[in-house]
């Protein structure tokens, strides 16, 4: 165990103060679903449970005990003790509380169960992100092969073109423009890294740790292109018909407050006292002294048993107004998911259409990025050649690379569409990746 811990420290040394992973789509969801921000989505469904326990002990039988030892002085009497000791234990118990125990344990049971949707619900959403994440990177490292190429590309035109204008074979014009194309595809380089810095940064707020997307997996997508968007199981919408229902729950609360209240009191009291003899009148002294102790025992025990009710019989109509108040919330909160439904429903339908629509954009940017890659190899050798003008070269090249990005862009988006639908849909990102061959 120590030879692995100098192991272990040794990387962190050779590597800084952090240590960099590389990781596919899976290995950062799963850091993603393990980092500080979902541990915090986590104790949620927890604190619903102990209130939800909490309660239930509430209605369970109470035991209080209570006790104390008191010295008189001043103006005292026989009748009263020097000193007492007292010990009391009060058992209460709510037999009836006009269906508010009811009520309350039903909403919370609600309120429990939503909150274990919403944890699920953050677990997928954070799934989502870090594939959003993931294809952005991944998107951006191709784009970062292709300006390469690009640069590569420039940069042998331009020493051929400083050849030919130190021989005076072309003019400053035609080199200028070689050369300030050059420089831009070494800026916008530069840009896409920059972007990729900050997605890596993203991906560091995300999961709390440093890693690099590699390439590698994909989403799986099995849906038929012809179907109907299926209905939707997604945990929030659960959830918020669970609050819908507890909010129902919360009307009978409250209006369970104008019911009669029935409970049971049991007060046990033991008391150990000091009553001091001198105190009785001289006069009386010996003829009350012998039934002194039969009147001030020293040691005395109670018990009172109450069964008891409240009722509040009238209040202005506060309860009502409450009830009302009640009322509108759970109304507020079913139009609420009725309009989260219909919004889904759209949704779906939404990225379904735009699943198609890049399906077709990915099929038409391969045959367009074939076409400018065809174009500029013929555009080249006739440049070269000198049959054709800069301008045209140039064209050519700005042509075949804006092809390979906007292909590499729909790629992306459409890894992220399929994402997205699964995530509206209740399907879980993590259970949904496929491993792809690297490039």
């Amino acid at each position: 165990m120590k030879k692995i811990y100098i192991f272990l420290s040794f990387c962190v040394f050779l590597g800084g103060s952090e240590v960099k992973f590389e990781g596919n789509l899976h290995e950062l969801i799963l850091a993603a679903q393990s980092s500080n921000l979902a541990q915090i989505s986590n104790y949620e469904p927890q604190k619903a449970q102990l209130q939800k326990d909490a309660v239930k002990s509430a209605y369970m039988p109470s035991l209080m005990v209570e006790g104390g030892y008191s010295f008189l002085s001043g103006d005292i009497n026989v009748l009263r003790p020097q000193r007492a000791a007292t010990a009391r234990a009060i058992l209460e118990l709510a037999v009836y509380d006009g269906g508010k125990r009811e009520a309350l344990l039903s909403s919370l049971s609600h309120l429990s169960a939503a909150e274990i949707l919403k944890n699920e619900e953050y677990q997928n959403l954070l799934a989502f992100n870090a594939t959003k994440l993931y294809f952005s990177f991944l998107s951006l490292g191709e784009l970062a092969t292709a300006k390469e190429g690009e640069i590569n590309y420039l940069k042998n035109a331009l020493n051929r073109l400083e050849k030919y204008y130190r021989a005076g074979l072309s003019d400053e014009s035609e080199y200028e423009a070689v050369n300030a194309r050059y420089a831009m595809a070494l800026a916008e380089r530069l840009e896409i890294s920059q972007n990729q810095n900050e997605i890596k940064n993203q991906i560091y707020a995300l999961t709390g740790r440093d890693i690099e997307p590699v390439a590698g997996s994909r989403i799986a997508f099995l849906d038929d292109e012809n179907s109907t968007p299926q209905k939707s199981a997604k945990p929030e919408l659960e959830a918020l018909r669970l609050n819908f229902a507890a909010a129902l729950e919360d009307e009978k609360i409250t209006a369970s407050e104008t019911n009669p209240q029935i409970f049971i009191k049991n007060t046990y009291t033991f008391m150990r006292t000091h009553y001091d003899r001198n105190l009785l009148p001289a006069q009386y002294r010996s003829a009350l002294e012998p039934y002194f102790d039969d009147f001030f025992k020293p040691n005395l025990n109670t018990n009172e048993l109450i069964l008891g009710f409240s009722w509040k019989a009238f209040d202005f109509g506060a309860n009502k107004k409450q009830r009302e108040i009640k009322r509108i919330s759970a109304l507020q909160a079913k139009l609420n998911l009725d309009q989260k439904r219909l919004q889904n429903e759209l949704n779906l339908t939404n990225i379904k259409n735009d699943l198609k629509t890049l399906e077709q954009k990915i099929a038409a940017g391969e045959s367009a990025l074939n076409s400018a890659q065809t174009s500029l190899n013929a555009v080249s050798k006739k440049y070269e050649a000198g049959l054709l003008g800069y301008v045209e070269f140039l064209n050519a090249t700005a042509q075949s690379f804006s092809a390979g990005s906007a292909l590499e862009l729909s790629k992306s988006k459409f890894e992220i569409k399929k994402a997205e639908y699964l995530y509206e849909r209740g399907g879980k990102i993590a259970e949904n990746i496929e491993k792809t061959e690297r490039k």
